[in-house]
């Protein structure tokens, strides 16, 4: 519920979570009681909140509406709690973290329009009705400024704190929805479907760092960082406990969050430089294990998970454990060189001492070991299907996959009647796809049937040969 106040003659609209807060800065606020014009009423917005700024008495305060304007999020407001986990949970997730990322970054480029905007009011001893120009980019490359927009100090500064508080308070509303999904903890156990979440939410996350280039890294760990530098800041300024932030409305925090960031409290150059540097060991690294996943893990590693063959998933796993294990350890160094990057960013922007929380780190690192593997098996997975679709539309691809599948009949037949052992017939299978693999990719793909059918049989006894020396 929102009510109207009157401050130096000004009608404010103040949501019911921001009036103990407005009253304090303004004890001489009056409460409106009368009709609002229709003029008044568009103006103030019937569904809008209003948060103080801490210049306020120069401004005149600002008319901060919360307008989220989210379909997105509207739509995770309906839901239920969720209590399950498994794989499509864990890329719901992450797209939500995602999500709240990108609100994040958009605070982030907000609030130092509202930063240079002040310096420049300071600066140029500026009063409300002076013009000014305001949101111009900068160019690095020339030192000058360039676009913008003129206006009133007054209605500059209206409008940058909106642009501030929309996308802060948006962050905090998808922190709640994100408070509903469950959070498996390695050191706790896990069940199988606990497991699948973990290997959503990382494989997305890897997935989107590899597709944006980094950038969706980038996002998520400056915003991330700085979220939680204006956090701290934010309960430090209140003189409250961390337990009685988390229990205020979204609104409440973001109101509370933003008055340290219009005060010039806040400087999240720490939070950017982190996000820069995360986001260029992350994509090295997943490159890394991405690659050694495409190049490394057998092909029949997935036929024998099919068919439970242990023995076979074991030989398999010792063929590819120091490899893999490489990569894995590549990926955990990643994500503890993250964490401690984070937790160096956030302490240098909250004034605060460095804190280490040694489980959290654990709990990464077991959270990536056991989820590395799994993710590199389903990126070799998604390169083998991308090579049975291009066999299905190439002539050439699809011939010699016809020879390759009439090869390994013939092998499996064999295994019934007796003549070879099954360990044998996955030396022929391997011996077989790598043949197939040489043809499609050298001037053999261009031999005619009987041509590719010779070229098989050369290839097979080069390997047999090979192997026995």
């Amino acid at each position: 519920m929102n009510k109207i106040y009157i401050v130096n003659g000004e009608k404010f609209n103040v949501h019911e979570a921001n009036e103990q807060q407005f009253l304090t800065k303004f004890p001489d606020a009056q409460l409106f009681e009368g009709p609002l014009t229709e003029e008044e009423s568009e103006e103030l917005g019937k569904e809008e909140s209003i948060l103080p700024s801490a210049s306020v008495e120069e401004t005149q305060a600002l008319d901060m509406g919360f307008r989220s304007g989210d379909g997105f999020l509207a739509s995770l407001k309906d839901e239920k709690p969720i209590d399950g986990s498994d794989f499509l949970t864990g890329l719901k997730k992450t797209s939500i973290q995602m999500k709240q990322a990108f609100e994040g970054s958009v605070f982030l480029g907000a609030q130092e329009n509202l930063q240079n905007l002040n310096e420049k009011i300071e600066k140029l001893g500026l009063s409300s009705d002076d013009e000014v120009t305001y949101g111009e980019i900068f160019n690095p490359r020339t030192n000058t400024y360039s676009g913008g927009k003129r206006a009133t100090v007054k209605e500059a500064k209206k409008e940058l704190a909106n642009n501030v508080i929309e996308p802060l308070l948006k962050t905090q509303e998808y922190q709640e929805v994100l408070k509903r999904f469950k959070s498996p903890e390695a050191l706790d156990g896990l069940t199988l479907d606990e497991y699948q979440q973990m290997l959503g939410e990382q494989g997305m996350q890897m997935a989107g760092a590899i597709v944006t280039g980094g950038m969706s890294t980038y996002f998520q760990e400056s915003s991330n960082a700085a979220l939680e530098i204006a956090r701290n800041l934010a309960i430090d300024k209140a003189g409250i406990s961390e337990e009685e932030f988390n229990s205020y409305t979204p609104d409440k925090k973001a109101a509370l969050m933003y008055d340290v960031v219009e005060s010039g409290e806040a400087d999240f150059n720490s939070a950017i430089t982190a996000g820069a540097i995360n986001a260029g060991v992350d994509l090295a690294s997943n490159f890394f294990v991405v690659g050694k996943a495409a190049k490394v893990v057998p092909k029949d590693f997935f036929r024998a998970l099919v068919k439970g063959r242990v023995k076979k998933i074991l030989n398999n796993a010792k063929t590819t454990a120091v490899v893999t294990g490489v990569s894995t350890g590549v990926e955990v160094g990643t994500e503890l060189t993250q964490e401690a990057v984070s937790d160096v960013a956030v302490a240098v922007g909250s004034d605060r001492d460095i804190e280490i929380n040694p489980r959290e780190y654990a709990e990464v690192a077991i959270q990536t070991l056991i989820t590395t593997p799994g993710i590199q098996a389903g990126v070799k997975t998604t390169t083998t299907s991308v090579d049975q679709v291009r066999t299905l539309v190439n002539a050439d691809r699809r011939q010699a996959n016809q020879i390759s599948s009439a090869l390994k009949d013939a092998v499996d037949q064999k295994v019934k009647n007796g003549d070879i052992s099954q360990e044998k017939a996955d030396t022929m299978y391997n011996n077989i796809n790598a043949a197939e693999e040489v043809i499609n990719n050298t001037n053999y793909s261009k031999f005619d049937k009987a041509g590719k059918e010779l070229a098989f049989d050369n290839l097979i006894k080069r390997q047999d040969v090979q192997k026995r020396n």
